[in-house]
């Protein structure tokens, strides 16, 4: 017979577009997908081989090795344990001639990775004041390794496309914090509403999302506005103007947190507050005043009240608008008579005139005095006395003889003599000094020891 020579071997290249996959049904490289181009053979077996040489899942061709996918299932179809596996194939010819070949570093991997990204705020401000500056977004994710790439981008809300991004471009490893400044990829600061998102893909195909709920970056404070009504305030009980109506408003994109508006008095030592009242989130947008203290004390006549109205929004952003409220001569009445208190006359220490004053001090003087002339002309059937007052420093009576008596008569004088040349009858005037005699405030309240220094125009009918 004849006898054939063959010193030919099998022939196989085995090849695959990635041999680490994560069947897990998310459609991302679900399969293994391996290429064989062979020599024909009477028979060539393929066997998928677990690291402890256990073999799970064979397959055989007669005469060229097919191309095939693999599910990471056994011969039985159920799924595989993750872990590492190895490809070998083999044929023999009849005259023994042996192929086997082997794809290593199979990787079945179906464990699905999680990933989270969180805004430590819901609004921060990056305007340098140390409060709420910077976001900080913190990342988890249930598989570190195997991570091929990741990118954080900001977007604003409602757009697609990305104002700021960090990503593996930059380094490898995916950071647990970022945290942000505000600013987009060219340094400029951001307003208005954004999120974060996380992006990561992983070498075995997986590819995961998440965002953080939209925050606002906001670093414009409070804009505030307050508006005050009547013009002439007078709450002497006469039914006209008695009441101050106080209108508030406050414009931010961020809410409020804590707001105050406080009426202080016009003079004494710092934080000494006549009416206050607040509150937080709501601005109250009215509010109506009718003079008087948290004490129940009515306010002086001819006054100007210092008032400070502060928001702080939830960015510690703090806006302060500050003003004076402007109090009316006020006729009152005291008893069986009527009476004009006026403690807001400024004259030069120790006389009887304004000479040398500040020329704002002299105009908001002869502002009052003309207003007083105004108003008595419309009590013309009422006699006037201007009684000047003062404030008794050392208790003693000859304080009150030798300087305060004579001192709040001269003053009580200069009044009348200004009422004369504005206008009132001079038949109608008359003038006296009471020194200390009469304090409204006591010796131990020394903050109010100015109230005492007053002129009173008593109506005499």
């Amino acid at each position: 017979p004849d006898i054939e020579i063959d010193t030919k071997f099998p022939i196989i290249e085995i090849s695959s577009p990635y041999i680490v996959f994560s069947p897990n049904g998310d459609g991302n490289r679900d399969k293994l997908t391996i290429n064989q181009i062979s020599s024909n053979e009477e028979q060539w077996r393929g066997s998928m081989v677990g690291k402890d040489k256990s073999i799970v899942r064979t397959w055989a061709w007669n005469g060229k090795a097919d191309n095939f996918i693999w599910e990471a299932t056994d011969d039985s179809g159920n799924a595989v344990k993750d872990g590492e596996y190895a490809y070998v194939v083999t044929a023999e010819d009849k005259a023994g001639n042996k192929t086997t070949q082997q794809l290593s570093g199979i990787i079945v991997d179906s464990k699905i990775p999680k990933a989270y990204i969180t805004a430590e705020h819901t609004s921060f401000s990056p305007n340098g004041d140390g409060i709420k500056d910077s976001q900080k977004l913190s990342i988890v994710t249930s598989i570190t390794e195997g991570l091929e790439s990741w990118s954080v981008s900001i977007k604003p809300e409602g757009s697609l496309t990305a104002v700021k991004t960090w990503s593996s471009a930059e380094t490898k490893v995916l950071p647990a914090i970022i945290n942000w400044d505000g600013t987009d990829k060219s340094g400029k600061t951001l307003l208005g509403k954004y999120s974060a998102e996380l992006k990561l893909s992983y070498i075995k195909g997986d590819e995961v999302s998440a965002a953080t709920p939209s925050f606002l970056i906001n670093a414009i404070a409070p804009v505030l506005g307050v508006r005050l009504a009547p013009r002439y305030f007078s709450p002497d009980n006469d039914g006209i103007e008695d009441e101050l109506y106080i209108s508030l408003s406050a414009e931010s994109v961020s809410s409020f947190t804590d707001w105050s508006f406080e009426i202080r008095e016009p003079a004494g030592t710092a934080g000494n507050i006549f009416w206050k009242t607040g509150g937080t989130a709501k601005i109250t947008e009215r509010i109506i005043w009718d003079g008087r203290s948290l004490k129940g004390e009515l306010v002086q006549a001819a006054t100007d009240y210092p008032f400070t109205f502060t928001v702080k929004d939830d960015v510690g952003m703090v806006s302060v608008v500050r003003g004076y409220i402007p109090v009316d001569v006020m006729v009152i009445r005291d008893g069986d008579k009527l009476k004009i208190a006026v403690p807001s006359i400024i004259f030069r220490e120790n006389a009887a005139d304004f000479n040398g004053l500040a020329s704002e001090v002299v105009d908001k003087n002869t502002q009052v005095l003309k207003r007083i002339a105004e108003i008595l002309n419309k009590f013309k059937d009422y006699k006037v006395q201007v009684e000047g007052h003062a404030n008794n420093v050392t208790g003693t009576q000859k304080e009150e003889e030798a300087e305060l008596i004579p001192l709040s008569l001269s003053r009580a004088d200069a009044v009348r003599k200004f009422l004369i040349d504005n206008g009132v009858d001079n038949a109608r005037l008359s003038s006296i000094g009471m020194g200390g005699t009469r304090p409204v405030a006591q010796r131990s309240d020394r903050e109010n020891w100015w109230k005492n220094r007053r002129v009173e125009f008593i109506l005499i009918k």
